[in-house]
């Protein structure tokens, strides 16, 4: 049986009213938007004027930003690191891609794919060896930073001469009358190459360590290099001329900088009126040297396994 109290307030009509309105309440159905684009807008919480409009703002804005000629579009472009008869072409190819994707607009800086712009200068121009920069000057500016492809090597074999790039690929057979610029790095091979066109390439350990040595080692003897010598093109065994001198072997699979910092404490220890009866240093075992002097036994050897003298280790 119901307290009192609580049978009284059954019996009152304005709470029998709302009773009866709880009881028979239902939530209003949210309407759902029948167009598609509605809808979509409507699930992501843009279904008032005000939003639709910021949208449609936004849209335009970015339309024109990317399609429509701005401030952003490229009027500028600055190339380095080149000779400056091959800095038009560089532009020229720089030019071409950013017309190639006009629906992803290469000409505005904002969307300028610099990965895509290096590989499509690379494929384009055999003399660009690297593409080192590539930086965006906003608004409207592009700077390009290129290492060149140019002529290092002249290779002297018995199937001929041979131009060789820096990176050591091939350029151009010499004519037979023709005669080598005098800047270009002399290497001799004993063997035959046969280069086929595009496919022959001086090993990158042999090109690293002639540009260390090109660099240091006349310093350290105080005699200008002559040229290179190799058996074969993968030999890591590189003799070195030096002009009225003697000659430096070298192995180009040991690190050269440490090689070369090893021959001048070589030489320190060597008087000059010594160093004038050089035949040649062998620098090719890891921590030694070996001397040999002219007219001595080890000078009439072709392979070299003992020399006439020996330096103690090298530390």
């Amino acid at each position: 049986m119901l307290p009192q109290n609580k049978k009284s307030r059954f019996q009152n009509q304005t709470f029998k009213k709302q009773l009866e309105n709880a009881r028979g309440y239902k939530r209003n159905a949210r309407k759902i938007p029948e167009k598609k684009f509605d809808a979509i807008l409507d699930k992501f919480g843009l279904s008032s004027i005000w939003t639709k409009s910021a949208l449609v703002i936004i849209i335009l804005a970015l339309g024109y930003i990317i399609y429509i000629p701005n401030f952003l579009k490229i009027k500028q472009i600055e190339i380095t690191g080149i000779r400056s008869d091959n800095k038009g072409t560089i532009e020229n190819t720089t030019r071409d891609f950013l017309k190639s994707k006009p629906y992803w607009p290469q000409t505005n800086l904002l969307l300028l794919s610099k990965q895509g712009l290096s590989k499509y200068i690379l494929k384009k121009n055999t003399e660009v060896l690297k593409v080192e920069s590539i930086n965006k000057k906003f608004p409207n500016s592009l700077e390009i930073q290129i290492s060149s492809r140019m002529p290092r090597f002249v290779l002297q074999s018995p199937d001929g001469s041979f131009i060789i790039f820096n990176d050591g690929k091939l350029y151009k057979k010499l004519d037979a009358s023709a005669t080598p610029e005098s800047n270009l790095i002399l290497i001799k091979i004993a063997g035959g190459i046969e280069p086929g066109t595009g496919t022959f390439t001086m090993p990158q350990e042999t090109i690293s360590s002639i540009n260390l040595i090109q660099k240091d080692l006349p310093d350290i003897t105080k005699l200008a290099i002559e040229y290179y010598k190799v058996e074969s093109i993968k030999d890591p065994d590189l003799i070195v001329q030096l002009k009225s001198g003697y000659k430096i072997k070298f192995d180009t699979k040991l690190d050269t900088a440490d090689v070369l910092k090893k021959t001048r404490l070589l030489l320190s220890e060597i008087p000059d009126t010594d160093q004038a009866k050089l035949e040649y240093l062998d620098m090719r075992i890891n921590d030694r040297g070996y001397v040999c002097i002219k007219n001595a036994p080890c000078a009439k050897e072709t392979v070299i396994n003992n020399a006439s003298t020996t330096i103690e280790s090298i530390k």
